[in-house]
């Protein structure tokens, strides 16, 4: 599991454009193995994602990746010397100059240890930074649910360490049991994408 940030510069220090994100994920797939990126819509754990932040002089991309195949094909991308610039054509701004890029990593050995070995804390303010929703039955939850939460966490979790989506139903369950939210701040938003509106929330 790794985190890449890639630091490039704006043009002007006003805001660049609410739909930046959508349009890095289309560029940054246009250059993936198209095979690679049918299986991942094929599945219910999607081991790349994406959030956008911007001062006023530096725009972030930050990219989650989950698994081995898509962190080797995006560092081939990032790794190479003539990638100095990424151009995204229905942007206000089209030509971003990369002037920084960084990485975490984070092996399934050690998030094992701090799942089973470090001392839990009783209390998590978790802020969301990419839109949310989840689907349960054939339609889409835009609200805090704790089952659905837990749930997707876990599916990421055990995607990693075993490579499945299976989880353990019995410990979502105690985990549920033991857990509630205390509060929460939510504002949706709609995003043109493909022709239609789509609706997704943010909160925290």
């Amino acid at each position: 599991m790794e985190q890449l940030i890639i630091t490039c510069q704006k043009n002007s220090e006003e805001y660049v454009d609410w739909k930046l994100a959508v349009y890095f994920y289309g560029w940054l797939v246009g250059k993936l193995d198209p095979e690679m990126i049918d299986r991942f819509h094929e599945t219910g754990v999607n081991p790349l994602s994406i959030y956008v932040d911007e001062d006023r002089k530096n725009v972030r991309f930050h990219l989650g990746l989950l698994n081995d195949e898509v962190i080797e094909q995006v560092r081939l991308i990032f790794n190479d010397e003539n990638m100095t610039t990424i151009s995204l054509e229905s942007s206000s701004q089209k030509s971003f100059e990369i002037i920084k890029k960084e990485s975490r990593e984070l092996t399934a050995k050690e998030l094992s240890k701090r799942f089973y070995v470090d001392e839990a804390e009783g209390w998590h303010n978790v802020r969301i930074v990419t839109p949310m929703a989840f689907k349960s039955h054939g339609e889409y939850r835009f609200l805090p649910d704790v089952r659905l939460f837990l749930q997707s966490l876990m599916k990421k979790y055990t995607y990693l360490d075993e490579g499945t989506e299976k989880i353990d139903k019995d410990l979502l369950d105690e985990l549920c049991r033991h857990v509630q939210i205390s509060g929460f701040r939510i504002h949706s938003q709609r995003y043109f994408i493909h022709h239609a509106y789509v609706t997704v929330v943010s909160c925290q």
